[in-house]
């Protein structure tokens, strides 16, 4: 059994899919118990089956009433318990998926885009100096995303809009257990939010003449992020949100930063029409 649980462990399954799992184990020792003591036919008169099913109808059938009774209690896991967990954890991941798309989207921005800009000491692990200039990343269906210091401030909040989004929705705070821990135990919007201090800090630090302090971080933290928002993205089913690479495409770069001039110039030649759309405009247009 413990066999079992290290397998378990090692898998992306809710809390009820894991004790299905056990039980379905244990169901199967059940039913050889109820071959086993039922007075039903053998199919042959092979000594092999014989000897593993068949039972004389005076022995003591104390493990197939105990048998029985089990099947009839995974059954009713089955349906009183499993199912309705089951579709309620589908239906939170359905109504959530958009968010969560955008929150581990953002969440992978801010820590590739962090890490980018960070000059560490190999020897200790401390902050030695901040990369004042831009980064640019492709996602797989080829966006260009510009990462700067400046821009992680504005991630950070997206990364804390989305999140509690999915936090207080009604569906989500009734799914799984399991897949709430995944995602509340850690808290990303405050994680990034420390880590941009971290940031801000480290950059003062370095700009100080002889300090006798540095900033760090914690590895750990850091590999906990990375490893949670991989996990929900394999739940979810959208791991293409948290892949990206650093590009130095020069083409692919100069045709994002032309996109974006002409956005820009789009949107201060119609300021007068973006200044007076009805406020809730921004939600349908998010994604």
């Amino acid at each position: 059994m413990w066999l079992i649980m290290a397998w378990l462990n090692d898998k992306i399954l809710f809390g009820y899919k894991k004790v299905l799992i056990i039980l379905s184990v244990i169901l199967v020792v059940a039913l050889f118990f109820v071959i086993r003591g039922s007075s039903w036919p053998l199919i042959s008169d092979n000594m092999i089956l014989k000897l593993l099913f068949y039972s004389d109808n005076e022995a003591d059938h104390t493990f197939y009433n105990i048998a029985i009774s089990y099947v009839a209690a995974y059954l009713f896991y089955f349906i009183q318990v499993f199912y309705p967990e089951y579709k309620k954890t589908k239906i939170a991941i359905v109504q959530t998926k958009a968010d969560m798309y955008n929150c581990l989207r953002q969440c992978k921005i801010f820590v590739e885009g962090w890490k980018a800009l960070l000059i560490r000491d190999p020897q200790n692990g401390s902050i030695t100096g901040i990369q004042d200039k831009v980064k640019y990343y492709e996602d797989p269906c080829g966006n260009i995303i510009q990462i700067t210091k400046d821009s992680l401030n504005d991630t950070k909040g997206r990364i804390l809009e989305a999140y509690d989004r999915i936090k207080n929705h009604h569906d989500f705070r009734n799914s799984d257990l399991e897949l709430q821990k995944l995602f509340l135990d850690m808290d990303f919007a405050e994680q990034a939010k420390e880590w941009y201090v971290v940031l801000l800090s480290a950059e003062l630090l370095c700009s100080t003449p002889n300090p006798t302090i540095q900033e760090s971080y914690s590895e750990d933290d850091l590999a906990e992020f990375q490893l949670r928002i991989l996990r929900l993205a394999m739940i979810y089913k959208i791991e293409e949100c948290v892949c990206l690479e650093e590009t130095t495409d020069k083409e692919k770069i100069k045709a994002y930063q032309k996109r974006m001039h002409d956005s820009y110039r789009i949107i201060n030649e119609n300021q007068e029409y973006f200044k007076n759309l009805p406020k809730g405009y921004g939600e349908s247009v998010r994604y």
